[in-house]
């Protein structure tokens, strides 16, 4: 799942969205293969980098499955991954954000809301 990121990627930035789109819904269905829910939430990172500027409700949905992932799980990458698409996030939907991240613990929410107010995050590049 997370080596199909480099391709989805390079579709999106060969304006084959479409084509993306459908192989993104292909290898979404294997993310719960995963056992490992560190490895999950790696791969779900990269793959909502990877698609970041294909539409609201796709971002919002792996973003929902990384939320998913850090309620049974707080595993350091687990959280990190969280924390970091969140603020990746922030400047494209700030209003889901802030929902995502008022509804954790007392602990986790202000962790979440510290990150949010001093980080910045983008989308990694995948090819210079």
């Amino acid at each position: 799942a997370a080596a199909s990121a480099w391709v989805l990627r390079a579709l999106m930035e060969r304006d084959r969205r479409e084509e993306a789109l459908g192989m993104l819904e292909m290898v979404l269905h294997t993310v719960p293969r995963i056992t490992s829910a560190a490895s999950r939430s790696e791969a779900l990172f990269l793959l909502l980098q990877a698609v970041f500027d294909s539409s609201e409700e796709i971002r919002r949905s792996l973003l929902f499955a990384l939320a998913t992932i850090y309620d049974d799980d707080q595993h350091w990458r687990v959280e990190r991954n969280y924390r970091d698409a969140l603020v990746m996030m922030k400047a494209v939907d700030p209003a889901y954000v802030q929902r995502m991240a008022q509804g954790r613990s007392d602990a986790q929410r202000e962790k979440l809301e510290r990150a949010l107010a001093e980080d910045t995050c983008e989308p990694r590049t995948f090819f210079w």
